[in-house]
């Protein structure tokens, strides 16, 4: 691990041991006027969001420096560590980019029996290392792709109304696969953190790859993690967005697996979710199971195959 440590060893690791959460703000605080960013104020370990007036689409160390501090102030503090380790802002002014294992130690979730099993090490990825910068290429949207329906049905449900600013905040990307959808809602510079998780270390290092081909990473505002959706590692209201595409039907108990999302979710937040119905997965089931989550306005509809699920947290 001496490489990573070496590559972690960063201002905002150095900003908390000289000063706490006082210098962090301060480094946020430094990395928002050099963007035009409100996107993080931090104080007494509470983070606040505004609606920012400059996209994370153009380059540079204050937009990699707003996500970076931003994803560090999400995660819970067991996780705390390896945030800094692949998230912190380095000497270069870069974020490492590591794909980061926020999962608990001692099990694996396998997704082919939908089944826990005891675990006495963590499996790693295959090519453990930093983020690529390469050259932006051309965005290739293939014509009919799902996804990019999925995709605009999910941020017209997310907002903002067409001619409105644009909405900001944190989306979650659970199970994300090969993270297409969060690469291209970081294409779109409309949200100010977007986070791709999933259970599997192959698909996020195939999403790695792609995402890095089209020059996309940390500087727009992209972070990748290894997280269940069963155990998310993010603190209470912290997203204000999540996208949840063909996994529900793959978790054990999808009943604690919606609590879980709505747990993370902020107060107006809005869960857009695909999945498989079923023989456990009926309409009727999971519009209930998200009502006692404490979700509300829940729609979940089968106009095909696939059953597409709506809802948003309650606004205080």
């Amino acid at each position: 691990t001496g490489g990573r440590t070496k590559s972690s060893s960063v201002a905002v690791t150095r900003a908390r041991r000289s000063g706490g959460t006082l210098a962090i703000a301060g480094l946020a605080a430094a990395a928002a006027a050099a963007t035009g960013l409100r996107f993080v104020l931090l104080a007494a370990g509470r983070t606040s969001r505004r609606t920012p007036s400059a996209p994370l689409l153009r380059r540079g160390f204050g937009a990699a420096a707003v996500a970076a501090v931003a994803g560090l102030e999400l995660v819970k503090e067991e996780f705390r560590e390896e945030a800094e380790r692949c998230w912190s802002v380095g000497e270069d002014g870069l974020v490492p980019g590591w794909l980061a294992d926020m999962t608990p130690a001692g099990r694996e979730y396998n997704t082919m029996v939908l089944m826990y099993e005891d675990a006495f090490s963590k499996p790693r990825p295959m090519d453990d290392r930093p983020w690529k910068r390469l050259p932006a290429a051309i965005v290739q949207v293939i014509p009919g792709d799902k996804r990019e329906e999925d995709l605009a049905l999910a941020t017209a449900f997310f907002g903002p109304a067409e001619g409105q600013p644009r909405p900001g905040g944190v989306v979650l990307d659970l199970g994300c696969g090969w993270a297409y959808i969060a690469k291209r809602l970081a294409q779109t510079g409309n949200y100010d953190l977007v986070l791709a998780s999933d259970v599997a270390w192959s698909p996020l290092e195939i999403g790695r790859a792609d995402i890095e081909n089209e020059g996309v990473g940390p500087e727009q505002g992209l972070l990748m993690l290894r997280a269940d959706v069963q155990e998310l590692p993010f603190k209470s209201e912290t997203a204000d967005y999540v996208y949840w595409g063909m996994c529900l039907h793959k978790v054990a108990d999808p009943a604690a697996a919606l609590r879980e999302v709505s747990r993370v979710l902020r107060p107006g937040g809005k869960l857009y979710a695909t999945l498989i119905p079923g023989m456990r997965l009926k309409q009727e089931a999971v519009e209930v199971w998200a009502k006692e989550a404490g979700l509300v306005e829940v729609s979940a509809v089968i106009p095909s195959t696939f059953m597409y699920l709506r809802a948003s947290k309650p606004a205080r």
